[in-house]
Parts: structure tokens; sequence; C-alpha cells
């Protein structure tokens, strides 16, 4: 912190939803900790999701300093993360709709839009590469942790869970599960 500028620390408030993620108030209650060990002192917000989004969104014009946002890409695109949260956005919300703290790299949008055009699958992906390693280098996300997931299927279903919590009926059949067990 010294070596920053903030020798004394500082403090924030942080928007959190209680309603929204597994265990996420004590999520953000557990970070209020964390921090104040390198003197960040954190005012949690915690309050129910409709209203979590209205502050930290356009709607209130992104009022807020610090806030907990989870994310899956549908698309298991890493060009859907440079779009919505990683690319830059103004007061209105132009660019990256759920951008919520306001970090813009213009280096990062151009090459978001190289990577939207790029058909070569190698060369886009040294493209992805190269905005990740901007945006982790710059801090510009911080990713916490990685949700578990938690399901439960009949054993009458067979089911081939995905890694992104996307219910595909492709990878469902009628059967017993055990049965390959047997």
């Amino acid at each position: 912190m010294k070596s920053a500028g903030y020798e004394e620390g500082f403090g924030v408030t942080m928007d959190c939803p209680n309603n929204r993620y597994v265990a996420d108030e004590e999520i953000c209650i557990a970070l209020v900790h964390m921090l104040a060990k390198i003197n960040i002192r954190v005012e949690p917000r915690i309050v129910p999701k409709a209203r979590f989004f209205e502050r930290v969104t356009a709607v209130s014009k992104y009022d807020s300093s610090m806030s907990l946002l989870g994310w899956t890409p549908g698309s298991m695109d890493g060009l859907n993360i440079l779009e919505n949260i990683a690319g830059c956005r103004d007061a209105a919300g132009n660019g990256a709709l759920f951008n919520l703290g306001g970090y813009c790299n213009r280096k990062v949008d151009h090459l978001a839009g190289r990577i939207r055009a790029e058909p070569d699958s190698k060369k886009r992906d040294q493209l992805l590469a190269e905005a990740f390693g901007m945006i982790h280098e710059d801090a510009g996300l911080i990713p916490l942790h990685q949700q578990v997931l938690v399901w439960g299927v009949s054993n009458d279903v067979v089911l081939d869970q995905r890694a992104d919590n996307q219910i595909r009926f492709e990878y469902m059949r009628k059967g017993d599960k055990h049965a390959s067990a047997r």
C-alpha cells in the first residue's frame, strides 16, 4: 500500500447482492475482513439483487466504487467478457454494459474489434490471450472465485454436466445413470 501511495490506506463502499449468487453476502463480508488487513476500510452495502443492479448499472449511472459481479458467458467465448465487462463504456452505458467499475483500456477495445473479425482460430486465440494479458497487467478485473456448480438429477436420466452451468438437451438421455457402474 505504501508503494501505491496509500500508506494510511483508504475507505470504500462495496456494493453486493444478497440473493443473486451462492453465498454472495458471505463473500462480501469475507472481503471486508481480508482488505482490512492491508488497511482498506470497506463499508459493505448489501441489498437484494434488484436494488443492487439498479445502483451499479446504467440505471443509476454506475453509482458504485466497488462491487461483486458474477459472469458466465453463455457462448463460452472470451470475446463475450471483453464486450460486456472489460470493454470501455460511458456513464450512460454505451459500450460494455456490465463494466461496473469503469475500467477502460483502448488497446483492449482495439483488440476486441480484431478478435470479432478474425477467422483464423489460432490468431484469434493469440489476440484473446494478449487482451486478457493487458487486463491482468492493469488489474482491470479481479476474479475472486469460481462458483461451484451443484446439480441433482433423477436416476432415470443420464446427464453429462457442462462446466458452463448450461443445460443442453443434447447432453441428456433417458436411462439409468447407474447402469454403466453395474
